[in-house]
């Protein structure tokens, strides 16, 4: 929108070139504003076709934006900087902003079928006309003798007016005024006024600049301490994040371990409960089965038929209890496997630990090398800078002594070129003709000489010149030379500067390698830890539901012996009841006695169980609390039953004691058994402690190592901090180095050029020199051929051919032994240049 308003303005206030039209009206209906109202306006008003255009496509902001775009650059809009056009109402609108304005909508979309479409604009007719060009004349003309060795340059224009007041030496009587040298003398002063205040002005800025550099600088530095510590805090924010987890998994553990133990304490809390409402209820039921005991003689003979239902009951119990013997012994099979597995994973932890150690000392060794070649590295970096520093001195000392040696051999020639024309001049002495003529050659002859006297003024005054003009060009030579020197200076710098960078490239990729490595090998050491813990959970686990198995198949194998236990008591007992039925009323006189002592047996039990604990340890295996009440219920109640049977048959004491021989036995075995499993219990409760020892342990070791990984880490972050400025100085200081060379290529060429200008120049005054003097010569031949008959004698034109041989032969010399002085010249050059040359090659 703003590009459209502007170049509406342009077309109005610049002549409205590009339209190709000579009034606003069909300049405005070109750019697209045609509409019903502009129609009726016509075409002779502009300024009132303006005001309608803008109240119909625009308002006073629009107007006052085009004014101020199109206006004299004085006054012109954004003279103060961009911050001015954003400010300016025409962008303070809600349909678009400075920043949005490309993408606003044009209120006039043109249709053109590309960029180089120009069928808005009207076909210009080519002018064919040849231009005329006059051809220079290739004829000498000897009225531009005058003109010959001077050149028209601008500085030689005339700086006030009072020197228009005398030319040629000249002077018309009156002088310059004192009102012109007074206003002459105010102008100086204002003048002068105004460049000391931009004098001030640029020195204030340049004040203002450097105090900018420097607060720039400072916050350069403090941005990069910023970003030093914000990487120091972020790191420290991760590893206070890590450890803050770490420790709420430590938490959660011992919770769960405190569950653990909760729950335990309840179940122990509760089997103790049941088993003293169990040794109630056995009590109670021993009362009772007192009164039943006589309703089981009745039932005595039911029991004998039921004898054979249980012995096939029996055999089948017994293919049962095999089956499960089986069952037992590959669980602890199983078990044997885990434990050999627990060992094999305690030999790998043990080796992963070695080498854990072995790459710790590694690379702490290999961090002692480095830091030895670092500093090793530092000191040799300041040898070499001291070496550089000397080498610099020298070379500019040599540059200094080839720059003298330069300006002497310069002006040496110049001498040399001077004693040349000098002797040119006095072996061409001026020859008067002789007397003995008549009145007109000699008249001819005071004018040639008077003639031949300004030719060589003329003459003098070229050679001058020239002699001006070698002394500029040497002066300028010895110049070219001395930026040659210092461009070749500033190039070896470059290239030593691009080799430092390169050698610094290599480092930052050898250390960026290095800590790709070490992040690796962190990496790898983490997932074998992790690797690690999670076969210990695995092993544990393993182990958890094979304790489980085992005590439920122990379970399950108690109850079965228990209960075929039972049945062969029940048989044996009903076989001897049945041969001993004659003789149990003796026996009936001890049954009291025996009940009395059951009765006992099941009031010690509570005690028993609360003694438990304290004989075998707390950590010993305890049954649910229902399977010991239903074990402890059968062995009462068979008892009962055995007391039964023998208070109805008359059984001595051999019989009872053998029975109560028996039971011992039974009583021992299952003791045994009992403590062999106790003895295995402990055996893998220690196993489980050594191997949470080695989880803990192995936990312990992760932490350190993610304590390291993150301290390199946060080194990293920092040597990269540091390599991102050295990388930001050194590609700064190649931008200064690459913009110097490049200034000193400009002016090399503009030297080059300027030279090269010079040399044209002395070219094109030697030709018209040179012309001059072929066409002064071919007049005095013509005018000596015109007076022949009136010539010199032939002596004196020998005479004169013997002087210009004698000439020729001194200047032949003094070309010889010029051409050897330059040549000694160049050889003292060279050797300058190779001694130069091998003391850079040194440094």
């Amino acid at each position: 929108m703003a590009k459209v308003w502007t170049e509406i303005s342009a077309e109005i206030f610049n002549a409205r070139r590009d339209m190709k039209t000579d009034t606003v009206v069909n300049c405005f209906r070109k750019a697209g504003f045609e509409t019903a109202e502009f129609a009726e306006t016509g075409e002779d008003d502009d300024n009132e076709c303006i005001d309608d255009v803008f109240l119909l496509h625009g308002g006073p902001s629009e107007k006052n934006y085009c004014f101020l775009s199109a206006c004299h650059r004085n006054y012109r809009l954004g003279r103060k900087g961009v911050e001015e056009i954003k400010a300016h109402p025409f962008f303070q609108n809600d349909q678009w902003t400075f920043d949005n304005i490309r993408e606003a909508v044009p209120p006039v979309l043109p249709e053109l079928s590309g960029d180089d479409d120009t069928s808005n604009f009207d076909d210009v007719d080519q002018d064919e006309t040849p231009e005329e060009h006059f051809p220079e004349p290739k004829a000498f003309a000897g009225n531009h003798l005058p003109f010959v060795g001077f050149t028209y340059s601008g500085d030689y224009a005339l700086l006030s007016t009072a020197h228009l007041h005398g030319v040629d030496g000249f002077s018309e009587g009156n002088g310059p005024t004192p009102d012109v040298l007074q206003e002459e003398i105010a102008n100086l002063r204002e003048a002068k006024e105004e460049a000391e205040q931009k004098y001030r002005h640029t020195l204030k800025q340049l004040e203002t600049v450097s105090a900018q550099n420097e607060q720039a600088t400072i916050l350069v530095s403090e941005n990069r301490e910023l970003n030093k510590k914000m990487t120091l805090l972020t790191h420290e924010i991760k590893e206070s994040q890590r450890k803050y987890e770490t420790e709420c998994e430590h938490r959660r553990k011992a919770e769960i371990k405190l569950q653990e133990l909760w729950s335990k304490l309840e179940c122990e809390q509760q089997s103790r409960s049941q088993l003293a409402s169990a040794s109630q209820v056995a009590s109670e039921k021993a009362s009772a089965l007192e009164k039943q005991l006589w309703e089981l003689n009745d039932k005595l003979k039911q029991e004998a038929d039921a004898a054979l239902k249980l012995k096939k009951a029996n055999a089948e119990l017994a293919l049962t209890v095999a089956t499960r013997e089986r069952t037992c012994q590959e669980l602890q099979e199983t078990v044997g496997a885990l434990r050999g597995q627990v060992g094999s994973q305690e030999r790998d932890l043990s080796n992963m630990q070695i080498q854990l150690d072995q790459e710790k000392a590694a690379w702490s060794s290999r961090a002692q090398e480095l830091e030895s070649r670092r500093q090793a590295l530092q000191l040799e970096l300041e040898r070499v800078r001291e070496r550089e520093a000397h080498a610099l001195e020298e070379a500019h000392r040599f540059s200094a002594r080839v720059l003298e040696q330069e300006k002497q051999r310069a002006v040496l020639e110049l001498e040399l070129r001077n004693a040349q024309n000098r002797l040119d001049r006095q072996a061409c002495p001026d020859k008067r003709p002789g007397g003995g003529g008549a009145a007109d050659d000699e008249n001819s002859a005071e004018a040639l000489t008077a003639r031949l006297a300004e030719e060589r003024q003329a003459r003098q005054q070229a050679e001058a010149a020239v002699q001006d003009r070698e002394r500029q060009m040497s002066m300028l030579n010895v110049d070219y030379r001395q930026l040659q020197t210092q461009l070749q200076r500033l190039q070896g710098e470059h290239r030593q500067e691009a080799e430092k960078s390169q050698a610094l490239q290599a480092q930052l990729d050898e250390e960026a390698r290095r800590r790709s490595q070490l992040s690796q090998q962190a990496a790898q050491q983490a997932q074998e830890v992790a690797r690690l813990a999670l076969r210990d959970r695995q092993a544990q686990t393993a182990l958890a539901e094979a304790r489980q198995a085992q005590q439920a198949a122990q379970e399950e194998l108690a109850r079965m012996q228990t209960i075929s236990m039972c049945e062969t008591v029940k048989q044996k007992r009903s076989v001897k009841l049945r041969d001993a039925a004659p003789n149990i009323l003796p026996y009936e006189s001890g049954r009291p006695k025996r009940v009395l002592w059951l009765r006992a047996a099941a009031a010690k039990i509570p005690a028993f169980e609360n003694e438990r604990p304290k004989r075998y340890g707390n950590g010993a295996r305890t049954l649910p609390a229902k399977t010991v009440g239903e074990l402890q219920m059968k062995e009462l109640q068979d008892q009962l039953e055995a007391e039964q049977y023998f208070s109805a048959s008359v059984v001595g004491s051999t019989l009872y004691k053998t029975q109560v021989h028996e039971l011992k036995e039974e009583l021992d075995e299952r003791n045994k058994a009992f403590q062999e499993l106790e003895e295995r219990r402990q055996v893998l409760s220690r196993e489980l402690e050594m191997a949470t020892v080695r989880a803990d342990s192995l936990e312990l070791h992760r932490s350190v190592l993610e304590d390291t990984a993150a301290g390199l880490e946060k080194d990293r972050a920092v040597r990269e901090l540091d390599l991102e400025q050295l990388q930001k100085q050194l590609n700064a200081e190649r931008s200064m180095h690459e913009a110097a060379l490049a200034k000193e290529r400009q002016e090399r060429q503009a030297e080059e050029a300027r030279h090269e200008q010079l040399q044209k120049q002395l070219a094109q005054e030697r030709m018209l020199k040179l012309q001059a003097v072929n066409k002064l010569a071919e007049i005095m031949n013509r005018k000596d051929i015109a007076g022949g008959g009136k010539g010199r004698a032939a002596g004196d034109l020998r005479r004169r051919d013997r002087e210009v041989r004698k000439l020729q032969q001194e200047l032949t010399q003094e070309r010889e032994k010029y051409a050897q002085m330059v040549s000694r010249l160049q050889k003292e050059l060279a050797e300058l240049q190779a001694s130069l040359r091998r003391v850079w090659i040194a440094c």
